[in-house]
């Protein structure tokens, strides 16, 4: 926590630079930031102290699993437990959990409990951070996040221990163990330590497992608004359109992705838990080069639809999909976007389209670059799997990562920033907008 308080001041120190003497905008320092801890994160992971002797990593490696690591993703070029000792695994713990809570919300959290003076710019950082549109009780919302988070994953890690401690662990390995997997799957990381990059194969058919692993995904990719309107619920105080348009699509994703991934032979129980993962956590209980066609398409969908606003996790976010829904039968049916008996604003659709566009774009054009790369080596299906699951921040992967050549893993690294960061948030860092003060005569176009 202290240390993420420092590396934030450094953050700020680095980005406090004049352009045309303005300095640059909260959602700058957030793209900035994020870049600074990857870097940060691999040189301390690319150190000797971090890394098992029998390991031969190079910086691309260390880079690699830094940008996973802090986008939350799950992806790795290496076996995390063959190739990083215990203090590097703590530090690709600690960027998991400072990607998934956000730099920001973890610097001012800090810097409130240690009683220093919050400027208005570590308000307005707090704000971007989680995704808000008004500064109003953000300092609530940001200690409730800490709260929650620290909370579920010490609650994670105590139902985690059995499960380890069943296999014949000892105690420490045991706490250390449940503690880091319950840190990466609250925070959809996707990472584990159970070697052979096998991910939990090795908990194959353990449905308790698959329920504690299953209550923390769900839990971090909720989104923290939701879960503090679920807490605070009272019947004279009705759930907010936001959060039952989450929960209603959680449910249906969850459900039809179930049955969908099913359908192409995949047991029930693995079926289950991989509609929960797929959604931007990164676990997997079997080898999912093994999974048909039919049932990989599924999973493509579900990752690229991910988690909630506001959570750990990624994709265009449940949000967006249903929002672009409604649009869609509100021009056949020629009504008004609507939800909920509430109408949905003309803003929110065409900035669900842009995310929506903006996603698909960078996916094709990832897909067409390692193609191109690679000729060949994989399938289609494979390589659009590897980049659905980076843009979208979930690490899952059909044993394709460690094989790319060093450009496809550039390319991989680049869309994972791009995928935890948003594009929409890279480009506004980028443009300043200005306020048009010409309003041109529209015109019809013809569509379709």
């Amino acid at each position: 926590m202290k240390a993420c308080s420092v590396l934030y001041d450094v953050v700020l120190m680095i980005v406090d630079l004049r352009m045309k003497n303005r300095p640059l905008r909260p959602v700058a320092v957030l793209v900035v930031g994020f870049l600074a801890i990857i870097l940060f994160g691999s040189a301390l992971l690319s150190l000797p102290f971090s890394q098992k002797s029998s390991a031969d990593l190079t910086y691309l490696d260390c880079l690699f699993v830094s940008t996973s690591a802090v986008c939350v993703t799950g992806l790795s070029t290496v076996d995390l437990a063959s190739s990083f000792t215990a203090s590097g695994n703590f530090i690709i713990a600690l960027l998991i959990q400072i990607g998934g809570l956000g730099f920001a919300t973890m610097a001012v959290f800090t810097l409130s409990v240690l009683g220093m003076q919050l400027r208005i710019s570590d308000i307005s950082l707090a704000k971007e951070s989680l995704n808000r549109g008004s500064s109003k009780n953000i300092m609530s919302l940001v200690r409730d996040v800490m709260a929650y988070s620290f909370a579920i994953e010490l609650a994670g890690s105590a139902l985690l221990y059995p499960v380890f401690k069943g296999r014949g662990m000892s105690v420490f390995k045991s706490i250390m163990m449940s503690a880091f997997h319950s840190v990466s799957a609250f925070n959809n990381a996707g990472f584990d330590l159970n070697g052979d990059s096998s991910s939990l194969a090795s908990l194959n058919g353990n449905a308790y497992a698959y329920f504690v692993f299953s209550l923390l995904i769900l839990l971090g990719g909720l989104g923290f608004l939701v879960m503090r309107e679920l807490l605070e619920f009272r019947r004279k105080r009705p759930l907010s359109l936001h959060a039952k348009i989450v929960l209603a699509s959680t449910a249906v994703l969850l459900v039809f992705g179930t049955l969908l991934i099913a359908s192409g032979g995949v047991g029930l129980l693995d079926s289950f838990f991989l509609s929960v993962s797929s959604r931007t956590a990164g676990f997997a209980t079997f080898p999912l080069d093994k999974l048909s066609d039919s049932s990989a398409l599924v999973v493509v969908v579900l990752m690229f639809i991910g988690a909630n606003p506001g959570s750990t996790g990624g994709g265009i976010k449940t949000t967006t999909a249903f929002v672009i829904f409604a649009a869609m039968v509100s021009v056949v049916t020629g009504k008004q976007p609507k939800a909920f008996k509430r109408a949905i604003k003309q803003e929110s659709v065409m900035k669900a389209l842009t995310v929506f566009i903006m996603a698909v774009l960078i996916a094709c054009f990832a897909t067409f670059a390692i193609l191109l790369v690679e000729s060949g080596k994989f399938s289609f299906m494979d390589i659009l799997f590897e980049v659905i699951s980076a843009v979208a921040t979930v690490g899952l992967s059909r044993s394709v990562t460690s094989g790319l050549e060093v450009v496809s893993k550039l390319i991989l690294i680049a869309v994972m920033f791009a995928g935890r960061v948003g594009a929409l948030t890279i480009v506004s860092a980028l443009v300043r907008r200005k306020s048009e003060r010409l309003k041109f005569v529209e015109e019809d176009i013809m569509i379709g």
